[in-house]
Formats: C-alpha cells, structure tokens, sequence
C-alpha cells in the first residue's frame, strides 16, 4: 500500500486479505509504503483503505498465482522451511551446476562446497540471480571468496593467533612442499588484520620462517615471499620447533591454535611434545599427509593438545585441508543474549515489528550496501545489487529467531531478490517514463512498436495517448496516460475572447493588409552602410599600395 501527503498528516491504514487484518494510525509526508506479504497459492483478494483530513478512499486488488519462484536452499533448513510455506518451489541441495533457481540461499561455508561455487556464484549473481547469504555463509570465508559482493564483512573485536609447524624434511622435497606452501599462503590470505600467523619450519632443526605477526596488507606479502623461498632437505627434529611455538602462543591474548604438519617418522622423543601440549592451553590440531606419515603420534598429539587429526592421503588436498583448519580458529563466534533490533526506512521492513534477537554476529556493512536492519549499532540485514542481481546477508540465525510475521518478512525478502530486473513505470501527462535495467524497451501501441529513448542512466522515455504496452524481452506492461495536463484548444475562440474583454476587435486576415505601416528602425541600414565603408577602406589601401 502506498501513500503520498505533501504536508504532514495523521491518517489511518486499513488491509485485509489472506493474512488477516492489519489496521495502522500513521503520520504521513511525501511518500510511505505498507507492506503486506502472504503465501499465494491461489486467486486472492486483498482490500486497502485509507482514511484523513483528505478524506476517504478505498481499493481492491485481486492476485492470481503465477509460476512459484524457485529457491535452491543449500545448508540452512529453517530457511527452507519458512520459503515453503510463503509458496516458493524450494530444492535442498547439493550444490550442483548450472545454476538454474531465481534465488540461492547459502547457508554454508565456502569451504563446504566443491571447488568453483564461488566463481558460479558470482557469475549467477552478475547475470540477474538472487542470492542471499545467511550468517553461517557470511561468517564461513565467503568474504575473501567474494570480496566485492558480501554487503556484510565480519567485525572482529580481537583476532586469533595461529602458528604453523611445517615440515620441511628431504622427504617433503618437491609437490609435497609445493602444496604445504600454497596451503600456507591460503592461511595468509584467510586471515584478516587483526589475526597473527606465525610458521616455523622443521627438519633437522628448528627455525622461524617468520614470527606470530598482525595480517596487515604489508604482513601478508612480505609473509608470502618469505614462505616461497623455502627449501626441503634434513631430518625429522619436531621437539624444538613445537616448544617454541608454545612460547611464542603463550604471550599473545586471545584464541591462539597450533598446526602441526608433518610426512615422516617423527626422530625426536615424542613424550616430551606430548606433555607440553597438554600444559599448552591453547588447542593443537595436526596433518598426517601420506602413508609414511608418524600417523599414530600425530594422532596422540592433537588428543594431548585437545585439536583435530586429519589424515591427507593426496597431497593435492593438503591447500583446502590447511585452511579449513585455519578458517575453524580465525572464524568470529556469534554472541548469544538479548539483543534489540532497529529496522530502518524500507518497503521491506514497512509494517513488521522485530522482536530482539538471541544471536548476533558482529558485522560492518559495505560502502555500497543498504543496511536494513541493525542491532547494537551493527548490521543485521544488509542488501544491495550486484551486475544485474540482488545480494542480501543476515547476520543472525535465523533458526532462533522466531515470531509471527517472521515468514511474511522472509518471503518479501526473498522475492525482492529473485525479482531479476527492477522496472518502475511513471506517466506525466502523454509521456511514459521507465527506470530500471533494459536491454531494448519499446512501447506497442495502436499496432505500432516505437523505441523508448534512453534519457538518463537506466531511464528511458516515449509518448503515449491512450493505451499501449511496454515491450522489454518476454516481459509486457501494460500502461495507459492520463488526459493531457493542457487540453488542446480552439486558437481562434480564444483570440476572440481576448479581443472582447481587452474592448478590441478580432482582426480578419484580409484586413491585416490595410494597417498603417510601422516606420523601420534605421539600425539595420546603418549597419550595411559601416559594412560597406569598410570594405571601401580596405580597397583603397590596396590600390595604393599601403
């Protein structure tokens, strides 16, 4: 429901439909919008009327249900469930190509998925797709997958600390130690600026590639060329390089975690490792890669120091297992309380009232993001576009956050999303005015199809009498101009009029010839004669030679 007021007025909204009545007191200037969102699985109708100074007036709109927008859900089944029962055709995973959905909801880190969703997003996203990231997503690394289309980044108050023990023995010569350094360099990319990251390397003997160091933009590229200059040859020593990891974690604040990666026979005493880690206090999560791999002392360490054991077959798989190890510590957790939720200006968010929620996940917005809601002065919702698509991400699950009119907000939301072009149609007079992303619109009427000429950016413009439809691809909009703002008029009566009530006479064409004429003003002879001067001057000049 819209409404429009050029001064300030008190006024009452009334809607009744499928989803019940919803009755509003309002003040109203310029423009407001009432949202008013139901499933539509069959004909409906849904009366609006609106009462103030103005008076009153009153509508009806009868809705019919066209093709069911297809969601493709993939790791977020409380989602799935509330776009079920808003009428939306909803599909659960896998993620599989090509993408053929109006709206992906992605649930899931960006490690879930296979290799390549991150591309296919984005280029399903920049063709026209609706995508929305839920907070699992927007806190599981798809910020460094998408840098420039996740309208939320997460805040970190305080960043985590990791150390990498690498092996780098004579038996890691060659594609081993190739592939343990791409996963190192994933770490570094993984991290942001508030996280330290540290790697010592191991052979024979111990020694700090480089130290527990802040992941500024200057941090990582002098981190990434020290990690490519690393060579393999030596034994298996890991005793020292693990103590000094310990002691370099033990002075650092925050979430700290080591990662122990290794291929060979570990050669030193290995109780000693074992029982440091357990005094550690920090987890010590380890990577068996290969067959030769120390398999059951490695196994033994991470249960001392209370981390994970991962076991890596093919070393191709050594990058993505590194950092998934590394995005589990550098991951932000949720905070879990009470927290209230303030919706800004936006149909979206028109005529719901949001209850607070019980997590949030810190987040700041991008510059080129429009924030939806908030919450403690942080981002909850936040939407913005994308090439020719809609992006949204949310911040909080939405699995703990229930209230009544919780699946009206989410199916507005999503078929804001899903909706690939956005067109908005306004008549002024004869002229049909359009906005929004074309390819080539035209207007249909009376049989004949004429081009809308661009005006603007995304604005195009035609002249309509009557009725006619707007042409763009498959899609026709109907439209219709109202009566023209200045009727045309008898020129002649007009005349006439002016003449009687100015105590003239309206003039005959024939008597026009009859006037006195009017004596020229002498500025245009005089003008021809200082022209003629001139040139006379000039010719004189040049028969004498001067």
């Amino acid at each position: 429901m819209r409404l429009f007021a050029p001064v300030e007025v008190e006024g009452r909204a009334l809607l009744e439909g499928p989803a019940g009545t919803r009755a509003y007191r309002l003040r109203v200037e310029g423009e407001r919008r009432l949202l008013y969102t139901f499933p539509l699985t069959e004909a409906a109708q849904v009366k609006a009327v609106a009462e103030g100074g103005w008076g009153r007036s009153e509508d009806r709109v009868e809705l019919r249900p066209q093709d069911q927008v297809r969601a493709l859900v993939l790791g977020d089944e409380a989602l799935a469930a509330l776009l079920r029962a808003q009428g939306f055709s909803v599909e659960e995973g896998p993620f599989r190509l090509p993408l053929e959905a109006d709206l992906v909801v992605v649930g899931l880190g960006v490690l879930d998925l296979p290799e390549g969703a991150a591309r296919a997003l984005k280029d399903y996203l920049e063709a026209g797709g609706g995508v929305l990231f839920t907070a699992q997503a927007v806190f599981g690394g798809w910020d460094r997958a998408l840098p420039e289309h996740l309208p939320l980044k997460p805040k970190k108050a305080e960043g985590a600390a990791v150390v990498l023990i690498l092996d780098t023995s004579g038996s890691m010569r060659g594609e081993k130690l190739a592939l343990a350094v791409e996963g190192a360099l994933r770490l570094v990319e993984a991290a942001s600026a508030e996280d330290r990251l540290g790697v010592i390397a191991f052979s024979s003997e111990a020694r700090w590639v480089f130290r527990p160091r802040p992941m500024t933009p200057q941090g990582k590229k002098e981190a990434e060329s020290l990690l490519r200059s690393l060579g393999a040859g030596g034994g298996t020593v890991l005793g020292p390089a693990y103590r000094e990891a310990v002691l370099a974690l033990s002075e650092l604040p925050g979430r700290r975690a080591i990662l122990v990666l290794s291929d060979g026979e570990v050669s030193d005493p290995k109780e000693p490792i074992l029982e440091e880690a357990r005094r550690a206090g920090f987890p010590t999560s380890t990577l068996a890669l290969g067959q030769d791999a120390d398999k059951a002392f490695l196994k033994a360490l991470a249960e001392a120091g209370g981390g994970a054991y991962l076991e890596v077959l093919e070393a191709r798989l050594l990058p993505r297992l590194l950092l998934a190890e590394g995005e589990r510590v550098f991951r932000e957790e949720g905070k879990r309380g009470r927290f209230p939720v303030r919706p800004l200006s936006h149909p979206l968010t028109e005529g719901f009232s949001f209850p607070p929620v019980g997590v949030r996940f810190p987040a700041r917005a991008e510059p080129w993001a429009e924030v939806l809601l908030l919450s403690q002065g942080d981002p909850l919702l936040a939407l913005g576009e994308r090439g020719e698509g809609r992006v949204a991400a949310l911040a909080t699950e939405l699995s703990l956050w229930r209230f009544e009119e919780v699946g009206g907000f989410v199916g507005g939301l999503a078929r804001y999303l899903s909706a690939r072009r956005t067109l908005r149609v306004e008549v002024q007079g004869n002229r049909v005015l359009v906005q929004g992303r074309l390819e080539a619109p035209r207007l249909l009427a009376a049989g004949v199809e004429q081009p809308l000429l661009p005006v603007g950016q995304d604005r195009y413009e035609g002249v309509l009498e009557g009725e006619g439809v707007i042409l763009d691809g498959k899609r026709r909009i109907p439209v219709r101009t109202l009566a023209s703002e200045y009727p045309p008029l008898d020129g002649r009566k007009v005349l006439a009029q002016m003449a009687e009530e100015s105590g003239g006479r309206l003039l005959a064409p024939s008597e026009l010839g009859a006037l006195p004429k009017v004596q020229s003003s002498l500025r245009e002879p005089l003008l021809w004669l200082a022209l003629f001067l001139f040139l006379l001057e000039r010719f004189v000049h040049y028969r004498l030679g001067v």
